[in-house]
């Protein structure tokens, strides 16, 4: 008989929260999709809103983190007051 080190057990929690991960990160998938298009299946404005943010932020990415350092730095000064 082997000596038990709980690896069994924490493999098993692991895997657990994997599927818990995955289960809730299709739920949050179907419902961006459910509010990203509209009923006739064409995209809303803030699909392509979206789409456009991404493309701009993956042409200029340096300026994409400069604005966002940017934002954060004022956003945490204003907020400390």
């Amino acid at each position: 008989m082997g000596t038990f080190n709980g690896n069994h057990r924490f493999d098993s929690a692991k895997h657990l929260v994997d599927e818990q991960f995955d289960a809730f990160k299709s739920g949050i998938q179907r419902v961006f999709e459910r509010v990203m298009s509209r009923p006739d299946g064409s995209p809303s404005r803030v699909r392509q809103w979206s789409t456009q943010a991404s493309d701009t932020i993956k042409a200029h990415p340096y300026l994409a983190v400069g604005i966002a350092v940017g934002l954060g730095y004022a956003i945490v000064r204003i907020a400390r007051r």
